[in-house]
């Protein structure tokens, strides 16, 4: 469209404007147009680089759709639609991918678990890579590539990660965008807002840090950098730190493990929330350490 010296859009891009006007999910689209998500992605590219404000929906399910934002303001908050009074999530955080002790391994069991459990959304506190802070196996840039290959992928699962220390060094130290790079080549993961992003779910507040700089009093805090695992509990704002899904051990009590979520709603409100603390037993399957189970206030927001 605003291509200077090249030709109109192609009418496969028409008809996916089309499409994505209409409402439809990204599943359908691809069905339609016979293409594959990753092609879907390329053209997504294509229309934003034609001018298109196009932002994405995200669904409890694990689906997404696109639409176009008329408001053209930087919204830094994600929306997650629940057809149901049931919102579930896995919790991870510091995988470090790149440093000496990563272990691809624990994520992929975390999928397993997953995709046996029903839970299509993963929520990462942060420290994804382990960046240009030694002692790591890969060079940054390998790094980047190395996750983009071999980061387990599942059509029904998306990964929103709140970016730690260790992911903001590729920006600060080679001015590269991570966000820009991984979401132009994974649309399973959503890199969030560096300091404090919010997960929007029926207007109840999942705020995401992953050095724990809350500014909000109320929601769901999440963090990480710690690599042990706590819970705060709160009526109104509680936290988890979630540990470490990696073999980078700060303590000698620390465990890789990770948090299985899930949060009852009552209409509009936050009524219950139980918080599962997951680890990996002596053959590498995963078991429950504990579980907690915290009420939130009628006038949690």
């Amino acid at each position: 469209m605003f291509r200077y010296g090249e030709d109109d859009m192609t009418d496969t891009n028409l008809l996916l404007l089309k499409l994505i006007q209409d409402g439809l999910s990204n599943d359908k689209i691809c069905e339609k147009l016979q293409i594959s998500k990753k092609q879907l992605n390329w053209r997504i590219r294509s229309l934003k680089y034609d001018g298109y404000n196009l932002k994405r929906k995200f669904f409890h399910d694990g689906a997404q759709s696109y639409f176009i934002d008329y408001s053209f303001l930087d919204d830094d908050i994600y929306t997650i639609e629940l057809d149901n009074n049931l919102f579930k999530a896995m919790l991870i955080a510091d995988t470090h991918f790149g440093h000496e002790k990563d272990n691809m391994d624990y994520i992929k069991y975390i999928y397993e678990y997953c995709s046996n459990n029903n839970i299509h959304i993963i929520l990462h506190s942060g420290d994804l890579l382990q960046g240009n802070i030694k002692p790591y196996r890969l060079k940054p840039e390998e790094q980047i590539e190395y996750i983009l290959s071999n980061y387990p992928y599942d059509d029904n699962i998306i990964n929103f990660v709140s970016p730690g220390n260790h992911d903001n060094t590729f920006a600060k130290d080679y001015g590269l965008n991570l966000k820009s790079i991984i979401e132009n080549n994974r649309s399973d993961i959503v890199m969030l807002h560096p300091i404090e992003a919010a997960i929007n779910v029926r207007n109840n507040y999942i705020f995401m840090s992953h050095e724990r700089s809350f500014t909000n009093p109320y929601g769901l805090r999440i963090g990480g950098h710690s690599h042990f695992y706590k819970f705060v509990p709160n009526t109104t704002c509680p936290m988890i730190i979630v540990p470490t899904l990696s073999d980078v051990l700060y303590k000698e009590d620390t465990i890789p493990g990770a948090i299985d979520v899930e949060i009852k709603l009552s209409g509009e409100k936050f009524k219950q929330l139980v918080v599962t603390h997951l680890v990996f037993d002596e053959h590498q399957k995963i078991k429950c350490l504990g579980k907690i189970d915290n009420r939130f206030q009628k006038k949690f927001l």
